[in-house]
């Protein structure tokens, strides 16, 4: 449903060509609509164009975290759909190696430096990117223990925020005015295409015609993909940081070296965490986002009482018993401030 474009109340012709037998779709682009709606729409065509982008970045990432069948799926990881390349900004796949009695799990980029398209789109992109599990749980560990379960978590939080309305609205109109550039550059690479297109042989088959037209698909993409953020950003009102947020979560420090994988998975989802791999420097920018809902879901996921915890188990960290006790310091929670977002990048030799 979400890839049918007839859900808009338009009619959409010629999705699809057949050459030699093989059915091939045909760039979206390329796909002729109707002029006016033909019939009552489900959705509109604006939603149902930023769904595309959504569905693609989401098609080979689960959001659930129970186990999977397949045999892709068959050892669990934790990172699985949060870890980023920085030099494309795709996803990184979850693989496992080694022999039967020590296997090593790590994350890898999909980028294909033997694909023409990958290389044009990231022609500086080093030929392979990927994260050992065992290196992100130390930085990812780290970021925790200090960001967000210790006891200068909110310094260091002031340190990065804007501390005044007025800097807010410096950050928030330097972020609009990197996106607006961001999507000049596209409309002047979309001209290019345009221009080189008209230069082509009109034959789809031509794998030169083929390359510029899905490129320049992919070009339509993430600007509609800017332009959405634009739109939103100009909604938004600018405010100072409010750091109080913080304050509701419990001081246990370095938590996540004694959690379970599919416990630490659910951490994660708590906190919406993403981490930014940057290859070249082996640094990690790890990205949370604390709401309401995170303060309710994290005192039972660290409750050492619940599934998943085991008394007698060595390794597992000692009984938190000030969970349900919050920080002396704890302000009530302000009703204007929905989210604190918290960052850090953290480098492996750090």
């Amino acid at each position: 449903m979400l890839r049918n474009p007839k859900y808009t109340g338009y009619m959409v012709y010629g999705r699809h060509l057949t050459r030699s037998g093989h059915r091939i779709p045909v760039p979206q682009d390329q796909w002729p609509w109707s002029p006016a709606p033909v019939h009552p729409a489900i959705v509109d065509r604006d939603t149902w164009q930023q769904a595309q982008g959504i569905g693609a970045e989401h098609s080979t990432s689960r959001d659930a975290d129970e186990p999977d069948t397949g045999p892709a799926t068959a050892r669990f990881y934790p990172y699985r759909g949060r870890v980023r390349c920085r030099d494309c900004q795709r996803r990184m796949a979850g693989n496992t190696y080694g022999r039967p009695t020590s296997l090593s799990s790590y994350y890898r980029c999909p980028h294909n430096w033997a694909n023409p398209k990958h290389a044009a789109d990231h022609p500086d992109h080093p030929r392979s990117v990927q994260a050992p599990e065992t290196l992100l749980d130390q930085l990812v560990s780290r970021f925790f223990a200090t960001r967000v379960f210790g006891p200068e978590r909110a310094a260091l939080l002031a340190s990065q925020l804007p501390a005044t309305d007025a800097a807010a609205a410096a950050d928030r109109d330097a972020h609009e005015a990197a996106l607006k550039a961001r999507i000049a550059r596209i409309e002047a690479a979309q001209d290019s295409k345009i221009i080189e297109l008209e230069d082509l042989p009109a034959n789809p088959d031509d794998p030169a015609t083929q390359a510029h037209r899905a490129r320049f698909a992919a070009l339509h993409d993430e600007r509609a993909q800017l332009e959405t953020q634009l739109t939103t950003l100009a909604k938004t009102t600018p405010t100072a940081a409010d750091t109080t947020l913080l304050d509701q979560l419990p001081l246990v420090g370095d938590v996540l070296p004694g959690l379970p994988p599919r416990l630490k998975a659910r951490l994660f989802a708590a906190f919406d965490l993403s981490v930014l791999w940057n290859k070249p420097g082996q640094q990690a920018t790890v990205y949370v986002e604390i709401t309401e809902t995170t303060l309710r879901t994290v005192p039972g996921l660290l409750d050492p009482a619940q599934d998943g915890y085991h008394d007698t188990d060595p390794g597992q960290p000692e009984p938190m018993w000030d969970l349900d006790n919050p920080p002396r310091a704890a302000a009530a929670l302000p009703h204007r401030c929905c989210f604190v977002p918290v960052r850090s990048v953290i480098s492996r030799a750090a």
